[in-house]
């Protein structure tokens, strides 16, 4: 979804300016979102799946996509709310990370209106002319990890046990 937001925010950032240019990435990463809410349960409403499938119970593949389940105004509402604060967050966490290298997107940004397109060797080159401190991703730095290993084995496996903890918001 950041890949697909970068774009957007980049021209806003460097040109002051949005065009129209965004306009299938805006739809996709909304419906990753939107996805992400009816289909996979990841969102703050819960581990549901609110379409329903269009497969059959009696096949290990069924045709076609689901279609969606219809809603409540209350919760279709709701679903909505979800994608809006999915997509918000996004933004946030893509806005910090150019902000984080500006120095770098305005470098790509120049030599792209130069030549029009660079390979990978001149991204990379660009990228360490123009990005100081270490290659984490911006706003990561001071979470904890989500996973810790444990220093007993179990008897049936010889790698280590691994606990999962929740983040911040108690989601795993």
């Amino acid at each position: 979804m950041k890949v697909l937001l970068a774009g957007t925010l980049t021209e806003e950032m460097v040109f002051a300016d949005i065009s129209t240019g965004a306009q299938n990435d805006l739809e996709r990463c909304t419906e990753i979102a939107r996805s992400m809410v009816m289909d996979y349960g990841m969102s703050r409403l819960g581990r549901v799946n609110y379409r329903k499938g269009a497969s059959s119970p009696f096949l290990a593949t069924g045709g076609g996509e689901g279609s969606p389940t219809v809603l409540s105004e209350e919760m279709a509402k709701r679903v909505d709310q979800e994608v809006v604060r999915i997509l918000d967050e996004a933004l946030a966490q893509t806005r910090e990370i150019l902000e984080q290298r500006r120095e770098a997107l305005e470098a790509v940004t120049q030599r792209l209106l130069e030549v029009e397109s660079i390979d990978h060797d001149e991204l990379k080159r660009l990228l360490d002319e123009n990005c100081t401190g270490p290659w984490l991703v911006p706003g990561t730095q001071g979470l904890q990890p989500r996973a810790r290993v444990r220093t007993s084995q179990s008897k049936e496996s010889s790698h280590p046990a691994v606990d999962i903890a929740p983040t911040a918001e108690n989601q795993i």
